[in-house]
């Protein structure tokens, strides 16, 4: 019985390891767009507000934020952009 306990425990170990390396592959891709994101704005509008800096943060996932980039690539202004977001 000791040693299916011991099975199961380095199972669930292994399992719980693997999945925080997924956790965290996915949150370093989602920060390095994020900052893609501020990078691409700052450079096309000027220095971001805070709240904006703020809001971008907020970004959840991959598919949201490559709509948010588009949408830093196509708008006008920062206020577009806003909009853009807002709609999305």
């Amino acid at each position: 019985m000791a040693v299916q306990l011991s099975e199961a425990y380095l199972a669930w170990e292994t399992k719980t390891k693997e999945a925080g390396k997924i956790e965290g592959k996915i949150e370093g891709k989602l920060e390095g767009r994020r900052n893609a994101l501020v990078q691409v704005l700052t450079r096309r509008f000027g220095p971001l507000p805070e709240e904006v800096s703020y809001q971008l943060q907020g970004g959840e996932s991959i598919d949201e934020l490559e709509q948010w980039m588009d949408g830093a690539l196509d708008a006008t202004s920062l206020a577009d952009f806003l909009a853009r977001v807002a709609k999305a």
